[in-house]
């Protein structure tokens, strides 16, 4: 018996051939999305692992054995989205490559920093964004799938809300964006057309969840009635994490990508397809 479920998602009834492959890795699971090179969807497959201590490895070996386009140096583009364990933003005339580092000195611990590998990207706002990953990780990666591009979850997740926010932007407005994945949350929060607070947070309830980005407002002097929320990542229109935003929130919506209106006709709720870079 295997370890991995595959299970379909969506699938067209167009004829049309695949050009591109997306494949987005999460905590023990992963969904490969396929499209033709015009950005139409054609499937969406999720698979998940069956046992918790599945390693990255097994996971890669699996998709291997079903999509055959990982297999082969075929006109596919294949893009990878994988999460980060540990990001964060700096402006850029603070930002020193040198010193990698430094900069999650509070976060993971000495013993185990050498283990890491560090990265970093350019941001819209004279912003740097620094990633840390596991070496392991991203060596299995990088020699499962040597022909993919890869992308970080939060570098993608960043991108895809700043460009929303720039096509939207009114500076009497505040935009407030929450994006969702594997029991976390990041937090974007735009005032005066600038990015003001970038942050993750963990959570257990709605309560602690509502409580959370009630207490991000008002710390930063903001008030839930004129500020916007967009959504988006693995959030179902009908969560109670939704109802209960809505209880102090009077405009919510969710982020979505046009060009692939059939995503949004099918029953799969992740609002993934703005990860379709």
């Amino acid at each position: 018996m295997s370890d991995f479920l595959k299970k379909q998602i969506f699938k067209s009834d167009s004829n049309n051939i695949q050009s591109n492959a997306s494949i987005r890795l999460k905590t023990n699971a992963c969904v490969v999305i396929g499209s033709d090179n015009e950005q139409k969807l054609l499937f969406i497959d999720e698979v998940k692992c069956l046992k918790s201590d599945a390693k990255i490895a097994d996971l890669l070996s699996f998709l291997k054995s079903e999509y055959s386009f990982l297999n082969s140096s075929a006109s596919i583009s294949t893009k990878i989205i994988y999460p980060n364990c540990y990001y964060t933003l700096v402006p850029k005339m603070y930002f020193d490559e040198n010193h990698l580092k430094s900069y999650f000195l509070h976060a993971i611990n000495k013993k185990d920093r050498n283990e890491f590998d560090y990265s970093f990207s350019e941001l819209s706002y004279e912003m740097m964004c620094v990633n840390a990953n596991e070496k392991s990780y991203l060596n299995d990666l990088k020699n499962s799938l040597s022909n993919a591009k890869l992308f970080s979850e939060t570098e993608s997740m960043i991108k895809v809300c700043t460009d929303d926010f720039l096509s939207r932007i009114e500076d009497d407005k505040t935009y407030l964006y929450l994006y969702f994945s594997d029991s976390k949350c990041d937090i974007l929060l735009f005032v005066e057309g600038k990015l003001l607070i970038a942050n993750r947070i963990s959570f257990n309830s709605i309560e602690n969840f509502i409580y959370h980005i009630l207490n991000t407002l008002q710390q930063s002097g903001q008030f839930a009635e004129q500020t916007e929320v967009i959504l988006l990542g693995e959030i179902d229109k009908q969560s109670t994490i939704v109802l209960g935003l809505s209880r102090y929130f009077q405009r919510i919506h969710f982020l979505s990508n046009q060009r692939n209106n059939e995503l949004e006709e099918t029953s799969y709720n992740y609002a993934l397809e703005t990860f379709l870079l």
